[in-house]
């Protein structure tokens, strides 16, 4: 939903009585703006990073928020003008991730280490034929985010309209166009990607529908590289999890450490466990310099 029939938005839900939940407010966001396809807007994931910034994606791009006050939310910034066109944006921004969001700084280098590149998957099955044309199909791409200005970013674009932030892309990739190897049958057929997960080594696992899983090395994220697949004929994988590391009482690690084993969900295979060796060290993040509670706050960004 949006303010406005064809704007785009999202809505706050009331869940304090989970058997009567509320609609409070609907909001604008450039991420749920109209494109060719849906005419009307369509927002689809929200993911939280660890600095406390709420990424959007969907049919207008990629989007921040800071939901300091969650019936509040402020729009930070977003994707520019190639976020909301061809190739990077046919059909949607399917969803993201900002690794090591608590090691931000504006205008640094973009890398994992520095918290300012963000992981966004392009969904494309239903544009013109690309659902069976791998090199025109969905991607995998970086994008660098340079600031997130909240206060600049608004005056400049008052209406939250789509295509009009400072993030930059770095990189795409098309499996198994680019990559060689790996097609599953039918071959070219349902070649999008999907969902992803990332591992503290900079090397997601992503699920690439009939092209199976995907092992892909974001370390250099003007250069991303594909390390591995998996493949099984007849597979259409959504998914990939890294399975959590775990301390010896059972409990998931506190710093989300990942091991190297991999569930992928696939919707004809059900369930794959799978092993993932040779991966790089650990990414290590810049030491923030501002409070861990709020990593973002500045002159130049009141909240």
């Amino acid at each position: 939903p949006g303010e406005a029939p064809g704007q785009g938005g999202f809505s706050i839900i009331d869940l304090r009585d989970l058997s009567n939940p509320a609609q409070v407010k609907t909001v604008r966001s450039p991420a749920s703006a109209p494109n060719p396809v849906f005419t009307g807007g369509a927002g689809h994931f929200w993911d939280i990073d660890d600095g406390g910034i709420a990424w959007h994606t969907g049919s207008g791009g990629t989007a921040a928020f800071d939901i300091t006050n969650p019936l509040n939310p402020l729009a930070l910034g977003g994707t520019n003008a190639e976020g909301v066109k061809t190739p990077l944006n046919d059909f949607i921004h399917h969803n993201s991730a900002r690794p090591n969001a608590g090691s931000f700084k504006p205008g640094a280098a973009p890398s994992l280490a520095n918290g300012n590149v963000a992981l966004i998957t392009e969904e494309d099955y239903a544009n013109d034929g690309d659902e069976v044309a791998c090199d025109r199909s969905g991607t995998f791409q970086t994008w660098a985010v340079p600031d997130l200005d909240g206060a600049t970013y608004r005056a400049g674009n008052p209406g939250l309209e789509a295509g009009k932030g400072t993030m930059t892309p770095l990189d795409s990739f098309q499996a198994p166009a680019e990559s060689g190897g790996g097609l599953s049958t039918p071959v070219g057929g349902f070649c999008s990607a999907h969902w992803f997960d990332y591992h503290q080594s900079g090397v997601i696992a992503q699920g690439w529908y009939q092209q199976g899983l995907r092992i892909i090395d974001v370390n250099d994220p003007r250069t991303i590289k594909q390390s591995g697949y998996f493949t099984a004929g007849a597979s259409e994988v959504w998914d990939a999890y890294w399975v959590p590391a775990r301390n010896a009482d059972g409990t998931a690690k506190a710093n989300r450490e990942k091991t190297n084993i991999v569930y992928t969900a696939d919707a004809l295979r059900g369930i794959d466990v799978l092993e993932v060796s040779g991966l790089p060290p650990a990414v290590q993040p810049r030491k923030p310099t501002r409070p861990a509670k709020d990593p973002f706050q500045s002159p130049a960004n009141p909240r």
